[in-house]
């Protein structure tokens, strides 16, 4: 009470003198607020008035649409036609040159490959099929051609049949013929070493038989015999250029042979091979993921059974809510995390993540929607833990009905929300969707769809592109939307499906309408992220695009437009550069600062490029990073093993129950939570806040004292200059002068918490939580 009130006196003294001085050096002078730096935030994306584009519109209608026209009068275009009808090609990179291959499979005689090199700056494109082997010029190649990642000189193309490949040096300029010894390593198992192209592990199939080339194939020493299957270490925790590899045994469980992992590392001969974990003994088949290692069992009855090693360390049985699983399949969630899709006898796919040590796992997401090929389960990459995922919901007496709903979690799947749907259409009139009962439905990788998918790209973090529906559930005939936020919120950006791509960094996006249209001759691109849209003509036929691509990591202004011309029925590749649609490179007052929000208890923050900015970011742009620790909130915190959140989520405030699936013997925690692995976020304690007010208490007497000391040393010094002033009858003016206090080293968060988007927000109290979990 003492302290407060001398604090009091204090700060009424130090006003009073303030004041005064301030009376002196400011009279008749008016105070004004300077609101220039704050920029006026527009209410909702603004779209252009693109309502006569009709769906299945053809080209000669192209001159009707609402999309702006390009003001530029042409772009460099290079129509590169390959004069080829088969159905499928393969297409890829190595920096400025793209390497094409066209061939036909289900035959009874397949067409021989076809391979065609193309520079992405240059006018024309090759068939170099005969470049590689003067004796056949139309060898059968294998189509999975190697372009290495730390060298692109390196390019290396498999011959499908035979035990050897060609190797280029020089970008596909030039080719060496390298015959394998011996000729029977099957060309369809080569791995490079990811660090190191000249390493290459391949493996006889027929005789079981592992071989190593440390000098890109032209010689091979043999690893091992009996050999099932193999993988290389992760170079961030194993040592360079170790191998793993299962080896058969005699022990035949569930039907199948079983096998023993080992590990080895060069010298591979005479170096002996050391048994990994030899305690586990025989088991079906292993998967390699970071700093995990997964060995599956199969059980008498069908059933799997997996066992983790994580950092390398000895293997334990995982620990999983479902006891009849019929197929694993798993994903490493940045060496912090696993992820398991998990089939159950019922045929079900259900999502279920780890703790740190990949051993004990509980339902994050059920009944998620998969085929033979693929399953609809995303990353969006550029931001921590975001992942978007189809489910079904199922009605009726036998649960026959299914509908698809698109669901999104921030935190690695600890918490699911549906994705709220935009106010507006892309012409600016209003969206009749009430969250959380209507939501965005986003089609993926199951659907027809799948050439757009989620798409994403570390170069462009925070912008998401997708096609989608609104409603209950997902319907049909979707439009293109988009996020800038890393899926916080979304606008509809474009009517109908599209082909996308980004382009210098997000700087620029291109789409072309895909061959669920009909032929056109025309693109549309943005250069402010999706808000607004130009066209622009690239080819004077009509034709299908199949697919938008650029270089593998976004960062050129060009792009390959690839697709079948509609004359003649033949595949043809566009290449447009987009560079001279800015005057100038951007400099430094072309960017902001984008802040991520707290995910994973970590707030990035992000340089980009201004919307109106008409410059260009540059392959060698670097966006600034910089990163804030968040206090703990509930979204840092995801089900402890044992319990588990609802079915069918509708927001992320959901309380974690009791999974009836396990026994309370195995639950080994009260609270019902735990917090997420990998995140980061600071726990304030009550020890904390007791620790703080004791601090705070003795940095308030130290501020009374020096506030008294300033005060009394103005008000002589305010004394003196008065008198000083008298003598000479001379005016003096004083000066206010203050500075900036530096922020804080992390975020706060209060306990109602509320996630900058209004589509996540999570409210109560979560002190108690957060205390149980941290004791």
């Amino acid at each position: 009470m003492t302290q407060q009130l001398y604090l009091t006196v204090a700060l009424v003294c130090l006003c009073l003198v303030i004041h005064g001085v301030l009376g002196l050096a400011t009279s008749g002078r008016s105070s004004r607020f300077d609101g220039s730096s704050l920029v006026r935030k527009r209410v909702g994306p603004h779209h252009i008035d693109a309502s006569r584009l009709v769906r299945g519109t053809t080209d000669s209608e192209e001159g009707s649409l609402g999309i702006r026209r390009s003001t530029r009068a042409t772009f460099p275009v290079f129509h590169l036609p390959l004069y080829d009808s088969d159905p499928y090609g393969l297409i890829n990179y190595a920096e400025s040159v793209v390497f094409i291959m066209i061939y036909s499979v289900n035959e009874a005689t397949p067409t021989r490959t076809r391979l065609y090199r193309g520079t992405l700056y240059g006018e024309q494109i090759d068939n170099i099929t005969g470049w590689l082997d003067p004796s056949d010029v139309t060898p059968l190649l294998s189509t999975n051609f190697y372009v290495s990642d730390d060298d692109p000189n390196i390019v290396a193309f498999p011959h499908a049949t035979l035990g050897q490949m060609y190797l280029s040096h020089d970008r596909g300029l030039t080719y060496d013929k390298v015959i394998f010894t011996p000729s029977t390593i099957n060309t369809s198992t080569l791995s490079w070493y990811p660090m190191d192209h000249d390493w290459v592990l391949g493996q006889d199939i027929l005789n079981k038989k592992l071989y190593i080339s440390t000098d890109t194939g032209l010689s091979w020493t043999l690893v091992a015999n009996n050999v099932a299957t193999f993988a290389w270490g992760d170079p961030s925790i194993d040592p360079p250029h170790t191998v793993y590899y299962s080896v058969y045994d005699s022990v035949i469980t569930g039907g199948e042979q079983t096998v023993r992992l080992y590990s080895q590392q060069p010298p591979f001969s005479p170096q002996p091979r050391l048994e990994f974990d030899s305690t586990l003994g025989p088991f079906n088949s292993f998967t390699l993921a970071g700093h995990y290692i997964i060995a599956e069992s199969v059980t008498s009855t069908g059933d799997h059974i997996a066992y983790v090693s994580y950092k390398r360390k000895q293997f334990q049985m995982t620990n999983f809510p479902s006891t009849h699983i019929h197929r694993y399949q798993f994903y490493d969630a940045n060496n912090v995390q696993m992820l398991a899709l998990l089939e159950d006898e019922s045929g079900q796919l259900n999502l279920y993540i780890s703790d740190l040590t990949g051993v004990n796992y509980i339902l994050s997401l059920e009944d998620l929607v998969y085929d033979s090929y693929s399953i609809d389960f995303d990353e969006v990459y550029g931001v921590n833990g975001t992942f978007v995922a189809n489910q079904y919901v199922r009605s009726g007496p036998s649960q026959a009905t299914s509908a698809v709903r698109t669901v999104i979690t921030f935190n690695n799947g600890a918490l699911w929300s549906p994705i709220r749907a935009p106010r507006v259409d892309y012409r600016g009139y209003a969206i009749a969707c009430s969250f959380p009962e209507c939501s965005l439905h986003l089609f993926m990788d199951t659907s027809e769809y799948y050439t757009v998918g989620v798409y994403s790209h570390l170069s462009a973090p925070g912008l998401i592109a997708a096609h989608g529906t609104f409603g209950q559930y997902q319907g049909s005939s979707p439009d293109l939307y988009m996020s800038r936020d890393g899926g916080m919120t979304w606008f509809q950006a474009l009517p109908y499906s599209w082909n996308v791509a980004f382009l210098d960094h997000g700087g620029v996006i291109v789409a072309t309408q895909d061959y669920h249209q009909l032929a056109v001759g025309y693109l549309v691109y943005s250069t402010d992220e999706g808000l607004t849209w130009q066209s622009f003509r690239f080819a004077s036929k009509n034709v299908l695009i199949f697919g938008v691509i650029t270089d593998p990591f976004e960062v050129t202004a060009d792009v390959c437009l690839f697709g079948i011309e509609d004359s003649t029925r033949s595949w043809v590749v566009w290449n447009v550069d987009f560079q001279s649609v800015f005057p100038r490179q951007c400099v430094q007052s072309d960017y902001y600062t984008w802040n991520t929000g707290c995910r994973l208890g970590n707030q990035l923050s992000i340089q980009r490029r201004l919307n109106n900015a008409s410059c260009l970011n540059g392959p060698s742009y670097r966006p600034n990073k910089s990163s804030s620790i968040c206090s703990c909130a509930l979204v840092d915190y995801q089900c402890a093993f044992g319990y588990r959140m609802p079915k069918y989520p509708t927001s992320p405030a959901g309380s974690c129950t009791n999974d009836t699936a396990v026994t309370s013997s195995q639950v080994t925690t009260g609270s019902g939570y735990r917090k997420i692995p990998g995140d980061v976020c600071l726990v304030e304690s009550a020890a904390a806040a007791a620790n703080s007010s004791t601090v705070a208490a003795a940095v308030s007497v130290t501020v009374i004292l020096v506030i008294l000391i300033t005060a009394i040393v103005v008000l002589l010094g305010l004394f003196a200059l008065f008198r000083v002033k008298k003598r000479r009858t001379m005016t003096t003016t004083a000066a206010s002068h203050g500075s900036a206090e530096p922020g804080a080293t992390y975020t706060k968060r209060s306990e109602s918490i509320t996630i900058t988007s209004d589509s996540f927000v999570v409210n109560g109290d979560t002190q108690k939580i957060m205390e149980d979990v941290s004791s």
